[in-house]
């Protein structure tokens, strides 16, 4: 932590001094961040992040043990009846979790949520899908690593960007050769379940067509109805892709709705 700990003093006082402490440079940040629709709270400071070598080290593997633990639970659990029972799925639910993707893991990309303070590492939360910190992560390494305080920073510190958007490009075209795909550039589509894409979608849509893969994006507007006949008894019926009639997402019948379930909850 030495190393980091004076990093961040050399850079306190570059930023503390002349000609950076007019923040002159601190506002021309800002303006590139609304530009790239990256002003909406992220990352409201004036120095990066800093870890050594060692650190990320440290981090990938521990968060590669604890994906792989989470992994193993779910293989588990569905694959023992019991388990299973205690989720309390849906039919459409069930059957989705039973479908066979093509590829060896449940999830293509995985976030966890992870607090960083010194030389403490703590994971706090995790979610089956990719974090939008992905490709925010590189635009907003970009935009740093070229600021004037940093610039003059790296005279004497080596710095290097940590990237989120190639490895997780490589993870889809993995899953994508272990399901049988056989192009070397192929289309990836960014699925919206809502109107107004966000940013991140476009700004990852760039990424990959830099990439040389074809971008299909598209708003897919989706609607589920319920009713509580008793506190043990639900009915859900549902339609997904409303708005594009060309889409082929349903799974034998295109004129069938796509999820249909009665639900009993088991007693307290």
């Amino acid at each position: 932590m030495a190393l980091v700990s004076e990093a961040i003093a050399r850079y306190h006082k570059l930023i503390e001094s002349e000609p950076y402490i007019d923040l002159a440079w601190a506002q021309a940040l800002q303006e590139r961040k609304k530009a790239l629709k990256l002003n909406g709270g992220v990352s409201p400071v004036l120095r990066p992040h800093f870890m050594t070598q060692r650190e990320v080290a440290a981090l990938e593997k521990a968060s590669e043990l604890v994906a792989s633990a989470i992994e193993r639970v779910e293989q588990i659990a569905l694959t023992t009846p019991a388990l299973l029972a205690r989720m309390h799925l849906l039919p459409a639910e069930r059957m989705l979790a039973a479908a066979e993707p093509g590829y060896s893991s449940f999830n293509v990309a995985t976030h966890l949520h992870t607090n960083l303070n010194d030389a403490s590492l703590r994971f706090t939360g995790h979610s089956a899908s990719a974090s939008t910190g992905v490709i925010y992560g590189d635009a907003l390494a970009d935009l740093y690593y070229e600021a004037p305080p940093v610039k003059e920073f790296r005279k004497k510190f080596k710095l290097k960007k940590i990237g989120g958007a190639k490895p997780l490009l490589s993870a889809i075209l993995k899953a994508y050769k272990e399901s049988g795909g056989k192009n070397k550039k192929p289309s990836i589509a960014i699925v919206e379940f809502h109107a107004g894409g966000a940013s991140e979608h476009g700004l990852l849509a760039e990424f990959f067509a830099r990439e040389g893969h074809t971008m299909k994006a598209r708003t897919q507007l989706d609607a589920v109805l319920g009713y509580q006949a008793t506190d043990r008894l639900s009915f859900q019926l549902g339609g997904l892709n409303l708005t594009d009639k060309k889409e082929e997402a349903y799974k034998d019948i295109s004129s069938r709705w796509q999820m249909t379930g009665v639900r009993l909850a088991n007693d307290p």
